[in-house]
């Protein structure tokens, strides 16, 4: 194992991240907000996070048995990981109030912008740290589903409909 601290704090958020997901699932609230997608759009999203899910897992597979960062880019990946682990349980929690609380519906953005800010912090870690095109690739990715597909296309979903009619 090249990076045991990395590999915890995936492990750890990781986890929070499926418990709050989970919390999703059991309320209803996911029902209710993929009810306004198109049936193609559905797919494509879902097909999106599928790759994403599997290019997450394997940056943090690299970083943690396979290369260790050095200096600032372990420091950015470091707090990158934080915040992205992080803003994205507090989408889910921010889902639920926006449910409760219909003044403050909009609350949603602020966690998808920052997830997508924190997934930057990561590519730019992976670029100056390895040359493997494959990592490379993978935070690529994960950046383009996380600012594209979630905060501009699901975003901008909901803005519009604002679930009130889900």
């Amino acid at each position: 194992m090249k990076d045991e601290f990395i590999g915890g704090i995936f492990l750890v958020g990781g986890l929070g991240v499926l418990i709050t997901y989970l919390m999703l699932y059991v309320s209803g609230s996911l029902r209710r907000m993929l009810k306004v997608f198109t049936p193609r759009f559905f797919r494509i999203w879902v097909l999106s996070m599928i790759v994403t899910t599997l290019s997450v897992v394997y940056i943090y597979y690299y970083y943690t048995f396979e290369k260790k960062l050095e200096k600032w880019t372990r420091v950015l990946f470091t707090v990158s990981t934080i915040l992205f682990l992080i803003s994205a349980m507090m989408w889910s929690v921010s889902i639920r109030y926006g449910e409760t609380n219909i003044k403050n519906r909009d609350v949603e953005k602020y966690p998808l912008y920052l997830t997508a800010a924190a997934t930057i912090g990561i590519l730019v870690s992976v670029l100056y740290s390895t040359n493997d095109w494959l990592v490379i690739t993978a935070a690529i990715i994960v950046v383009i589903h996380h600012l594209f597909m979630d905060a501009v296309l699901w975003r901008d979903l909901h803005s519009k409909t604002k679930l009130k009619r889900v």
